[in-house]
């Protein structure tokens, strides 16, 4: 994996599962998209079990924020983008993550 270069397929960002906003991450994204924090997370987060605020998704499950296989917020995606799948992987990523099979 020390040689793992994204190839910014998009591939990641349609699967299952929530991308948890960290603190203070909310906040960089409304900046980010000139928005009000409040209208940002109304609009683009859903709140998991009470406690942790996630990006929404689309029906499909694809990140809100996937726009033709590329991240309209590229330069301010929160770290649990940032850090796949150096820091953390799945069991899946060799089959759909275009940067594994080079």
């Amino acid at each position: 994996m020390s040689s793992f270069k994204c190839k910014q397929c998009g591939s990641c960002c349609c699967q299952t599962g929530y991308v948890y906003l960290e603190n203070g991450e909310a906040e960089n994204l409304a900046s980010h998209l000139g928005m009000e924090l409040y209208d940002f997370t109304d609009r683009y987060c859903d709140i998991l079990e009470k406690k942790h605020l996630v990006l929404k998704g689309h029906a499909d499950e694809a990140c809100i924020f996937l726009d033709k296989n590329r991240c309209r917020v590229y330069a301010a995606r929160p770290v649990q983008c940032r850090d796949f799948p150096l820091k953390w992987d799945t069991i899946e990523r060799k089959n759909y993550c275009q940067g594994s099979k080079s």
